[in-house]
């Protein structure tokens, strides 16, 4: 599956971030990409997303290549995207491999830009009757990478496209926007870490290992035991400040003591690329039990002679047993207490011929089968419990409503892209959750996958994110992860822009005189119905059954409220205003007291619409 849509509109928004005076020219392509079409396929008109690689040698010169199918122009590797590529950077790498035969293990992505693209180039392309082509557009994605070598690698042009390869100093490179940002950078071709992973143990002999989540192509070492990290991000100042973000974002709680730099490891990503990491030492005392995890399966201890028995790469494994050489057990008696303190609180059910263990916090006691057992070898077991999935999850409001009225829900797993969104709607439902296990998705809707071998949901919810969505590629998610007799809801109740009493009226004009008058969506352009009804997408989809109901709604809002409610809006984000937000906010409240005192609260009514969709024939 190519990329969605809301992966390039978040691409798009990080670059225009960097390059904000670049607004006006991806306005088209950011436009485009809030509808729910593939902006990557060729016949996508009048323009397209196209893919480039600039590699960086240890010299700073640019690898060019010269294209037979542009009449000999020298240009960076790169091309159209293709079905299978995962992701841009995905597509910037197989061309490369194509078309001067590099392969992502003789490349790795550079600490300035990371997995950033350094230009998004825009540039007109000529009609090819040839081809029956019409003039159209390219949105031209250049992502950078370093060598990972100390000399460049065998350049094997591909003969068919490519006529011959040369290196070029920055000052040379022949597009314009890529060489006045090159020249503009500290890039200078020497490979560093951009992943940093903690090597914590207990000081006695113990290390504590993740298990990963089982998303093979999706998540790096996918299904085995590793070490807790990742990488770097923009805002990150130095790779202890990445561990440490790390750490916050998938284990909250954990506060490591003694961190010190322990040795540089290399790994290979998911996308081929070759990984410098920099990985830390640290102690920590402490029962992973419990930790609230946000992603992955698990945390637990092991012992150096444990090891053989997991799923663990060979360098974490070598690394482990390093760390113990260097560093013998102490003190025997400083240990962790036993992890299992439940006494009579454990709750056990016949179930058939298997066991369900679960403790008072709705965990789920599961086993790891024998590699060679007669079924289902390699595999977690346990018994399947009633599931809610929610999607664009947000500050999980949806599930926070649904808690009270679904006593036999035993699971929720809440997706939407905006981590700080699920670290709010985690402090929200946790004290709502009464025994109920809760997982945590930091990716896009259409990216979601099962979280564990035989996941499936009973319930899908989608709230107004709906409409932002690739909503064909939703609902083809929720037809992979569900059981044969789930239910979707897509539900919404309009916006306070669209609603009309005096004091959403006066608001509406507020942000009009601020922003304009047309309803501002995304990062540039003005908000657009969807191009089709919620009711033909589904109609189309394999949950072509189809009821609706409507519910008559009141709400009370306080100034408090409407503000924050406004924050999370794409009419009235913060970063639309600018550095005039403060005022606009101060006006906003303001306007919104008068009215609560004029009118006696701020009243809502409206109708909240819920479309509840099943496949034909299922269960109800």
């Amino acid at each position: 599956m190519p990329p969605s849509s809301s992966a390039i509109r978040k691409t798009i928004r990080t670059y225009l971030d960097r390059h904000p005076e670049e607004r006006d020219a991806l306005a088209g392509l950011f436009a485009v990409c809030e509808q729910p079409v593939d902006v990557t396929a060729r016949t996508m008109l009048p323009g397209h997303v196209t893919c480039s690689a600039v590699v960086v040698d240890r010299r700073r010169r640019v690898l060019h290549i010269r294209h037979r199918a542009t009449q000999g122009l020298v240009l960076a590797p790169g091309g159209h995207v293709e079905p299978e590529d995962r992701t841009l950077l995905d597509a910037a790498l197989r061309e490369l491999s194509e078309e001067a035969g590099i392969p992502p293990g003789a490349l790795c992505l550079t600490p300035q830009l990371l997995g950033s693209p350094i230009d998004i180039d825009v540039h007109d392309i000529a009609a090819d009757p040839l081809k029956d082509e019409p003039a159209h557009r390219h949105y031209d994605f250049r992502y950078v990478f370093y060598l990972s070598g100390e000399e460049p690698p065998t350049i094997a042009p591909q003969d068919e496209e490519v006529s011959g390869a040369q290196w070029l100093a920055f000052s040379e490179v022949t597009s314009p926007t890529l060489r006045a940002k090159l020249l503009r950078t500290r890039l200078d071709g020497q490979p560093e870490p951009v992943n940093a992973s903690a090597l914590i143990h207990d000081g006695a002999g113990r290390y504590l290992l993740h298990l990963r989540d089982h998303k093979p192509g999706v998540i790096w070492q996918s299904g085995a035991f590793a070490l807790l990290g990742g990488g770097r991000a923009h805002d990150d100042q130095d790779l202890e400040d990445t561990l440490l973000r790390e750490l916050s974002e998938e284990a909250p709680g954990l506060r490591l003591e003694d961190v010190e730099p322990y040795a540089v490891e290399e790994a290979t990503s998911v996308d081929g690329l070759r990984v410098p990491i920099q990985v830390f030492a640290g102690r920590w005392r402490g029962n992973p039990d419990r930790l609230r995890l946000y992603e992955g399966v698990l945390l637990h201890w092991f012992t150096s002679d444990e090891l053989d028995r997991l799923r663990l790469s060979p360098a974490t494994r070598d690394l482990i047993h390093r760390h113990t050489a260097e560093n013998p057990p102490g003190d025997k008696e400083d240990v962790v207490p036993a992890v299992w303190g439940g006494g009579s609180r454990t709750v056990l059910n016949g179930i058939g011929v298997h066991l369900h263990l679960e403790d008072a916090d709705g965990r789920v006691l599961l086993g790891l089968r024998h590699p060679d057992s007669k079924y289902a070898g390699d595999t977690w077991h346990g018994v399947r419990r009633p599931a809610l999935l929610d999607l664009g999850a947000g500050t999980g409001q949806v599930p926070a409503a649904l808690l009270p009225v679904l006593p036999r829900l035993a699971r929720l797993d809440l997706v939407d892209a905006d981590r700080d969104m699920l670290h709010q709607a985690d402090l929200f439902l946790r004290p709502l959750l009464a025994g109920r296990a809760a997982a945590f998705h930091p990716v896009p809707a259409e990216e979601f996958t099962a979280p564990e071998e035989g996941y499936r949901a009973d319930l899908v919810t989608c709230a107004r994110a709906f409409h932002w969505m690739d909503r064909p590629a939703v609902l083809a998610v929720a037809d992979r992860v569900t059981s044969p007799g789930a239910a979707l809801a897509i539900m919404g109740d309009g916006s306070l822009w669209t609603h009309r009493a005096p004091w959403t009226t006066a608001l509406r004009e507020l942000i009009q005189s601020h922003l304009g008058a047309e309803r501002r969506a995304g990062t540039t352009g003005a908000y657009s119905g969807p191009d089709r009804r919620y009711e033909d997408d589904l109609a189309d989809s394999p949950f072509s059954d189809l009821e609706e109901h409507r519910f008559p709604l009141r709400r009370t809002w306080t100034p408090d409220m409407v503000v924050g409610y406004l924050r999370s809006t794409s009419f009235a984000r913060p970063a639309l205003f600018g550095d005039r937000h403060p005022r606009f906010e101060a006006e906003a409240r303001a306007l919104l007291e008068q009215h609560a005192a004029k009118e006696g609260g701020l009243v809502e009514d409206t109708v909240f619409d819920v479309l509840l969709a099943r496949r034909p024939g299922g269960a109800r």
